[in-house]
């Protein structure tokens, strides 16, 4: 019979809360409403707020001479995107382009788009008199940041170009759609308008200070929060306090663990470089006499003294309490327990599942919902 402190068992049963105060678009392009999570295959996405500063009706603007026609997809795999059925290059390569967006002086802006090319005949880039190569960061979905250096404006877009094809009849097909322009410097996944940041807590009545594990899966982000770190857990309000247990992503990308209360706190490091677009599973006990981080089932730090930090009201993932240092990306298979327990237990980096010693699990892979007894 499993018998745990009532507090344990009260915060089993106690469901996250999670806000945002927006409309959202989930990877596949399907949109959420207000206030409802996005449970994506890998996890809940946890993103902060931006603007689309392109409007959603932006059209297409022809290139002359370069010919082609455009229509909305109404069916199939490609419902939703915009089709564009290309018979002409002009000889510079240009097929088309979006609004180009002013960038003042000193200024970065992220350009993303989503974008299939059936023959790979074409491709985006950004351009206003310059060209500059967007990355692959998700899927079909393009990006590039740009920083102003200049001393004056300067006005960029979204280009179509067909560089093999120049001055050529050429029959291609390609597909875009999801167009962003983002006052920041990288992009966030696709939103049409506003979208507001996002908050999720669990309570922190499911900790022990004196003894206990947390463990979890995360999606490493593409990009580090423009603050110089990615938070993926944490008890802390600030990192002011020091009251601190979390584990975030430095500037450089390495995943490191601070614990501590008041005026001091450690902070093991791992020596892991989270590679954006990969899946790693953290996890961390403490106790009486030690805390150790593991990542991917391996002991990576260790001190050998008390875990000493302050429990707060909630547990804050994907972010601080004070809306900053995002993850911008997605968390699962989080469980916390009132046992440090053993190497051998943290080696195992499959689903996690209740035991005697389970005070919390959040699976994520479905719902908010936690998995009870």
């Amino acid at each position: 019979m499993i018998n745990r402190k009532l507090t344990n068992v009260h915060a089993m049963s106690v469901l996250p809360t999670f806000t945002r105060a927006s409309t959202a678009y989930k990877e596949d392009g399907t949109s959420v409403a207000s206030g409802v999570p996005r449970i994506e295959s890998s996890g809940v996405k946890i993103e902060e707020g931006t603007t689309n500063l392109i409007p959603s009706s932006t059209v297409l603007v022809k290139y002359s001479p370069s010919e082609y026609t455009t229509e909305v997809v109404t069916e199939g795999e490609y419902t939703g995107w915009t089709k564009v059925i290309l018979s002409y290059v002009c000889s510079q390569g240009y097929i088309g382009y979006l609004p180009v967006y002013p960038i003042s002086a000193g200024s970065s802006r992220s350009f993303s788009i989503e974008f299939v090319s059936l023959t790979s005949k074409v491709i985006p880039t950004l351009a206003g008199g310059t060209e500059f190569a967007m990355s692959v960061i998700d899927g079909n979905r393009y990006s590039v940041t740009y920083t102003n250096s200049t001393t004056g404006a300067l006005y960029l877009g979204i280009y179509f170009i067909s560089r093999g094809y120049k001055g050529q009849f050429v029959s291609e097909t390609f597909y875009y759609r999801n167009v962003q322009y983002e006052d920041k410097a990288y992009a966030t996944s696709f939103t049409p308008t506003t979208r507001s940041a996002e908050a999720l807590t669990i309570p922190s009545s499911a900790l022990s200070v004196t003894e206990g594990t947390i463990e979890f899966d995360f999606i490493a982000p593409q990009n580090i929060f423009s603050g110089g770190a990615s938070v993926v857990i944490t008890l802390n309000s600030d990192f002011t306090n020091k009251n601190c247990l979390d584990v975030q992503l430095n500037a450089t990308r390495y995943i490191q663990l601070f614990v501590g209360a008041g005026s001091s706190y450690n902070r093991l490091d791992t020596n892991v470089v989270a590679v954006a677009g990969t899946k790693y599973r953290v996890s961390f006990r403490w106790s009486s006499t030690s805390v150790s981080i593991a990542v991917n089932g391996v002991i990576k730090a260790t001190i050998n003294s008390p875990a000493v930090f302050a429990i707060e009201n909630y547990i804050y993932l994907g972010r601080l309490a004070t809306s900053t240092y995002f993850l911008n990306s997605t968390i699962s298979n989080l469980r916390i327990s009132n046992k440090a327990r053993s190497d051998t237990e943290l080696a195992y980096t499959g689903d996690l599942a209740v035991d005697y010693y389970t005070t919390y699990l959040l699976p994520c892979k479905t719902s908010l919902v936690p998995k009870n007894f």
